[in-house]
């Protein structure tokens, strides 16, 4: 039976092809006839409307709040996109991860799922 190693993305855009970095140093690891790598990108249900002006803003309270300097949290309308939206989209995003699991995958009982930053 195969194995499945299923990435979802965390915040922010990503492309296609965005876990190959990860399946590439995961794959010594493992069996590679015997394991597939499964990519969902959700980055399409979220779509940007944050403006440039309050990412800017947030920047800039950080380092007046906290004495940061020039070091900040990376905010990125990307980040705060996903973050204002989730509540809103949290279903579709599940969905497209579900979705993901038909087919072939539905029958293993050996998947495993790598995620972060997803709420």
């Amino acid at each position: 039976m195969k194995k499945y190693v299923v990435y979802v993305h965390g915040a922010s855009r990503h492309l296609k092809g965005y876990s190959d970095p990860w399946w590439a140093a995961l794959v010594p690891y493992l069996d590679p006839v015997r394991c597939e790598q499964v990519e969902v990108n959700y980055s399409d249900i979220m779509s940007p409307w944050v403006p440039e002006w309050l990412v800017k803003k947030l920047g800039d309270w950080q380092r007046k709040k906290f004495g940061w300097g020039d070091w900040v949290i990376p905010w990125s309308p990307g980040i705060l996109d996903d973050i204002a939206l989730w509540p809103k989209k949290r279903e579709q995003v599940i969905q497209r991860i579900t979705a993901s699991l038909d087919g072939p995958i539905a029958n293993s009982s050996d998947i495993t799922v790598i995620c972060h930053s997803f709420g």
